[in-house]
C-alpha cells in the first residue's frame, strides 16, 4: 500500500497556512459580490418600474370600463389614464392601439377575447422593452450581454358582477317581466335583470296590488305602471347580457325508455331515461326521480294534482313539444351536485316553448334554463318553498294570481353548485377581473 504520509502532510500545511489567503479570497470573490449587488439593483429597479406599469394599467382599466359600452369613450379614458401616469417623456410609447382592448370576460373560464358585440370588459397592457425605444438598462445584464429588462404589465378590468337569479332573455319585446296580478313577489336576495330595449314597458306591476322585493331590478329599457311598487327602484341596465350558457351541448335524448307513459295515484319511483311522449304525473301521484339525467321529448311534462321529487336530478325537455305544465301541483327538484351539467335541475331545447306554472309548490333548487320560454306562473296564498336557491333564464315571465310568491337565493347553504358563468349581473361600481 502506497504511503500518503507526505502528501497529506503537506497538504496541512497549505490549509494551515492562511498569511496570503485573504488577500486571494477577496480578489476572487470581489467580482462575484459586486455582480450580486448590480443584480439587487436592477431586481429594484425592476419591481419599482413593474409596479408603477401595474398601478396605472389598473387605473386605466378600471376608468375604461366605467365607460362600456361605448368603445370609444372607454378607449379615450384609458389613454388619457395612461398619459396622465406615465407621460411619453418618460416611458416611450406604452400604450399602443394593440394593447388597449374592449371584449368580453369570461368568467367561468377567466379568459378575455376581443371584439364581440357585447362589451363587458377592457384590457390594457402596459411595457418596457426595446419594443417601445425605450429599454429598462440592466447593469447585471450586461454581463451576461443583455442591456434591458422587458416589464410588462396587464389589467382586465369590466363593471362588477353579481350572480343571476331572475333572467328575462328578449331582447326587444315588451312584458317580459309582467306582473297582472296583485302578486306579492319576495326575493330579497335575488338580482332580476330584463334584456329587452322597450323604452317604456318591460318591467310592468300592472297591478296597483302587485309589488316586489328584490336585492335589485334592471332593465335595458323601462317599466310602467305600479313603478313604485318596486324594492329596489328599477334602474336602467347597461348592456344586453348575451346567453351565459350559450356554450352549454345538450345531451342527446337518446332510445325511449318508456313511451306515453301516464301515472295516477300510488307512489312510484322512475330511474334515469328517456321518456318519449310526454310524461303524466296526475291525480295524487307520488312519483320520486332516482339521481341522474331525464329527456322528455314528444310531449309535455304534466304535474297536476300530483307530486314530484327528485335529488341530483336534470331535466332535458328535448324538443319543442316537451313544455312545463305544473297545476295544484308539488315539485320538489334539486340539481345535479356534480359532472357537466352540474348546477342544472331543468334544461330545455333552445326553442319557442311555453310553459305554465299554476298554484303550485314549485321548489326547484339549481338552474331553470328554458331560454326562449315563456313562463306564466300563476300563484295562490304563499306556497312553501325550502330549496336554497334558484335561477331562471327564460324569454320573459308573466305573474299572475294572488298573494307571495317567495324566490330564495343562497347558493352558499346547497350542496348543488352554482356556475360560475352565471356570474353576470352588473352592478354599481367597477372591478379588475385579472
Amino acid at each position: 500500500m502506497p504511503d500518503i504520509g507526505p502528501a497529506r502532510s503537506i497538504l496541512g500545511r497549505l490549509l494551515r497556512d492562511r498569511r496570503g489567503g485573504v488577500a486571494v479570497l477577496a480578489a476572487l470573490s470581489a467580482p462575484i459580490l459586486a455582480g450580486f449587488a448590480a443584480l439587487a439593483v436592477d431586481i429594484g429597479h425592476a419591481y419599482m418600474v413593474r409596479t408603477e406599469l401595474q398601478s396605472t394599467a389598473d387605473a386605466a382599466a378600471l376608468a375604461a370600463s366605467a365607460k362600456l359600452p361605448n368603445r370609444t369613450a372607454a378607449l379615450a379614458e384609458a389613454r388619457t389614464i395612461a398619459a396622465e401616469n406615465l407621460p411619453p417623456a418618460k416611458h416611450g410609447n406604452v400604450l399602443a392601439d394593440r394593447d388597449l382592448l374592449i371584449g368580453t370576460w369570461d368568467p367561468e373560464r377567466r379568459s378575455f377575447t376581443s371584439g364581440g358585440s357585447s362589451p363587458n370588459a377592457v384590457r390594457v397592457t402596459l411595457r418596457r422593452s426595446t419594443a417601445n425605444g425605450n429599454p429598462l438598462p440592466s447593469f447585471f445584464g450586461r454581463v451576461l450581454g443583455t442591456d434591458f429588462f422587458d416589464i410588462e404589465a396587464r389589467a382586465v378590468a369590466g363593471p362588477s358582477r353579481e350572480p343571476l337569479c331572475l333572467m328575462a332573455m328578449h331582447p326587444t319585446r315588451k312584458h317580459t317581466f309582467y306582473i297582472t296580478g296583485p302578486v306579492r313577489i319576495t326575493a330579497p336576495d335575488c338580482h332580476i335583470y330584463a334584456n329587452s330595449n322597450h323604452p317604456d314597458d318591460v318591467v310592468d306591476p300592472k297591478d296597483r296590488n302587485a309589488f316586489v322585493t328584490a336585492k335589485s331590478i334592471q332593465a335595458i329599457g323601462y317599466g310602467h305602471h305600479y313603478l313604485q311598487n318596486l324594492t329596489p327602484p328599477l334602474e336602467y341596465a347597461p348592456y344586453l347580457i348575451p346567453d351565459p350558457l350559450a356554450t352549454l351541448a345538450l345531451p342527446p335524448a337518446g332510445g325511449c325508455s318508456a313511451s306515453g307513459l301516464r301515472l295516477s295515484g300510488g307512489n312510484h319511483t322512475l330511474s334515469p331515461g328517456t321518456y318519449c311522449g310526454g310524461l303524466q304525473i296526475k291525480s295524487g301521484a307520488n312519483v320520486t326521480l332516482r339521481p341522474g339525467q331525464y329527456h322528455v321529448r314528444g310531449g309535455a311534462l304534466v304535474v297536476d294534482q300530483a307530486t314530484l321529487r327528485g335529488e341530483d336530478v336534470v331535466i332535458f325537455l328535448s324538443d319543442n313539444r316537451a313544455e312545463l305544465d305544473f297545476t295544484r301541483a308539488t315539485v320538489q327538484l334539486s340539481g345535479r351536485r356534480a359532472g357537466p351539467y352540474a348546477g342544472l335541475v331543468i334544461a330545455s331545447v333552445r326553442d319557442a316553448m311555453d310553459h305554465v306554472f299554476e298554484n303550485s309548490r314549485l321548489e326547484l333548487e339549481g338552474v331553470v334554463y328554458l331560454l326562449r320560454g315563456d313562463v306564466t306562473w300563476i300563484n295562490q296564498g304563499t306556497p312553501a318553498n325550502n330549496a336554497r336557491w334558484t335561477a331562471m333564464i327564460v324569454d320573459g315571465f308573466t305573474f299572475d294570481g294572488s298573494g307571495e310568491l317567495r324566490i330564495n337565493f343562497q347558493p352558499h347553504l346547497s350542496t348543488v353548485p352554482y356556475p360560475n358563468r352565471l356570474k353576470v349581473i352588473p352592478r354599481n361600481g367597477f372591478a379588475l377581473l385579472q
